[in-house]
């Protein structure tokens, strides 16, 4: 039978505008969401507003709790001006361009951005949490902090911008990128574990 609910955590947080003969929903800036991951006799949980996340069992009880002293990064006018430059660049003309500058003048910004953006537990029961990328932090690699199931740090991964983990296994981490050109590609990278 079904167990009901057993934890509350935030939905992913949007931004609705509409007017006359319209409704738009997209992504508010820097959106916070839940993060959900099965491991091994269990789960992994937590909200992105702050780094903690939980282990929970098949039953759904709380096992132990994975926390840093990692501090979230406030929302400053750099970070504001760095969104909007971004949301104006993926613009298609001007005149969308004029409508996003006017819905700046009301956009309200949540006081952080978010702790983490990537969850992941790989064929080990390893817990892979991704570090949040800011606007105008753009090129480099994605840097994933990697914890054993008993939540003790593992040692930090790092992954090229853009590409999407869809497994990790014990020898492969798997995914997806897209090119400038919005060419698609699966890619597979070979995993070597020390220790």
């Amino acid at each position: 039978s079904a167990l009901g609910p057993v934890l509350s955590l935030p939905g992913s947080e949007a931004l609705v505008t509409s007017g006359e003969g319209f409704v738009r929903v997209q992504t508010a800036p820097f959106a916070r969401r839940a993060w959900v991951h099965e491991s091994p006799g269990g789960f992994v949980a937590g909200a992105s507003d702050r780094y903690e996340l939980g282990f929970y069992d098949v039953e759904g009880d709380l096992r132990r709790i994975l926390r840093t002293d990692q501090p979230v990064r406030a929302v400053d006018d750099g970070l504001r001006a760095a969104y909007e430059e971004e949301r104006l660049a993926d613009a298609e003309d001007a005149e969308a361009r004029v409508a996003l500058r006017e819905g700046f003048e009301s956009l309200v910004y949540p006081p952080s951005i978010p702790a983490f953006s990537g969850l992941e537990v790989d064929a080990l029961g390893n817990v892979w949490v991704q570090d949040h990328r800011a606007p105008g932090e753009e090129g480099g690699a994605d840097t994933w902090l990697v914890y054993d199931p008993d939540g003790r740090i593992l040692g930090a991964m790092e992954l090229p911008a853009g590409f999407t983990v869809h497994e990790i296994g014990e020898d492969y981490v798997l995914g997806r990128a897209t090119d400038d050109l919005d060419v698609e590609r699966v890619l597979l990278y070979r995993l070597r574990r020390e220790g």
